[in-house]
């Protein structure tokens, strides 16, 4: 009996203690304020419905509204408090790019760079002129000190794949004719399109399956989906926040294999993509540039998909493009330090202006690109002397 009581009192001592113990940390975290932050999905205002058009008969069927205004605002929450903490307008032109407006006609002495691509090109989170193709526009300006000037197009649209790409720039990208193709590839740009206008095969019903299960809208979109903690408790909501992190974390990365796997229908068309821009490459002698942009998480150390990225190096090497992974830039560095937001892990300003550093060096080196340059130049010359004999004639 002695000893079953003693037993008795030593389990009690490490209960009351046990108690004592998380009580004295939930009052620690309640006095300095300690509590996971409460996330939300960025939200356009005017809403989306406004924001997009579709293009029927067309591929891709769907792009930003032309001449739309619209913003995009991101939140932080505590508790039940929900407040606006960051804006982005978004000014769409006439022809529906996120950009000014540019005639289809260049001029003489200017050199044009067209950029495709998706949210992570588009400037998804940043100021138009902090994107990347705005950035390499005024990099590459800087550099030649306008002569000749260079005119960088933004043509990515958000949730483009690079069968989109490949499509809008047959449909409509080579009418403002580009002298430098640059394409922004993300490790989603497989997915099959968003307005599928085709029937998707029965061998592919395993991939929906499995996307589903999976919850895309979660696991693998750049935005944080929303999150509110019910519990009082903070210690509760600490335990929620850290289970919710695993989770994400192992869909995360199931997502992006499946999206790399032969059972996505994507697979095809983003192949029949790639050999497009090579064939444009080739006959018409437009150098096409891809440029990587890695998933902005575990940079720090596991970086899980380093094999998609040497697959992404060899799909480019096969086909004569040209290639500028990002990865080894970023390697090492806090992920969320290189988000725009804590609400959405699309690259932040930081990260746009490398993006465009290291374009801006690699076309540099580019033979095709110094030739046009030339070009541009003497042209520039001769139309200033011409106004000039002209002007000396009167």
């Amino acid at each position: 009996m002695g000893g079953a009581a003693e037993l008795a009192s030593k389990a009690a001592l490490v209960f009351c203690s046990l108690v004592f113990g998380l009580t004295a940390l939930e009052a620690a975290l309640r006095v300095l304020g300690c509590t996971p932050d409460e996330s939300r999905r960025m939200q356009s205002e005017p809403s989306s419905p406004s924001v997009y058009i579709q293009y029927p008969h067309e591929t891709p069927g769907y792009g930003y509204r032309p001449g739309h205004v619209f913003s995009k605002v991101y939140f932080r929450c505590r508790g039940s408090d929900c407040r606006e903490d960051q804006r982005i307008e978004f000014r769409i032109n006439s022809a529906g790019l996120r950009d000014r407006e540019h005639p289809l006609e260049k001029g003489p002495d200017t050199v044009r760079v067209l950029v495709l691509g998706d949210s992570m090109a588009v400037g998804d989170g940043v100021a138009l002129e902090q994107s990347f193709p705005k950035r390499l526009e005024a990099l590459l300006n800087g550099r030649f000190r306008g002569c000749p000037r260079f005119e960088v197009i933004n043509a990515a649209v958000e949730g483009y794949n690079s069968f989109d790409e490949w499509s809008y720039l047959k449909r409509r990208g080579l009418r403002y004719q580009p002298d430098i193709i640059v394409v922004g590839l993300y490790l989603n740009d497989t997915l099959p399109a968003l307005t599928p206008d085709e029937p998707s095969p029965a061998d592919a019903a395993g991939f929906y399956s499995a996307q589903r299960e999976l919850n895309a809208n979660f696991a693998a979109s750049n935005i944080i989906p929303s999150r509110q903690y019910r519990s009082r408790l903070y210690l509760a909501r600490w335990l929620s926040a850290f289970r919710e992190t695993r989770q994400a974390a192992g869909k995360t990365r199931r997502w992006y294999r499946l999206l790399w796997s032969g059972g996505n229908p994507g697979m095809e068309r983003f192949e029949t993509a790639w050999d497009g821009f090579s064939r444009i490459q080739k006959e018409r002698g437009l150098p096409v540039l891809v440029v990587t942009f890695p998933v902005l998480v575990w940079l720090e150390s596991g970086y899980p998909f380093d094999d998609i990225h040497e697959r992404i190096r060899s799909l480019c090497g096969q086909r004569g493009l040209r290639d500028l992974d990002l990865l080894p830039y970023l390697r090492g560095r806090r992920s969320t330090s290189l988000w725009h937001h804590p609400s959405d892990r699309h690259p932040s300003a930081w990260v746009h202006d490398l993006a465009a550093s290291l374009a801006l060096e690699r076309l540099c080196r580019e033979p095709a690109l110094r030739e046009r340059i030339y070009r541009a130049a003497r042209r520039r010359e001769a139309c200033v002397a011409a106004r000039r004999t002209s002007g000396s004639g009167s």
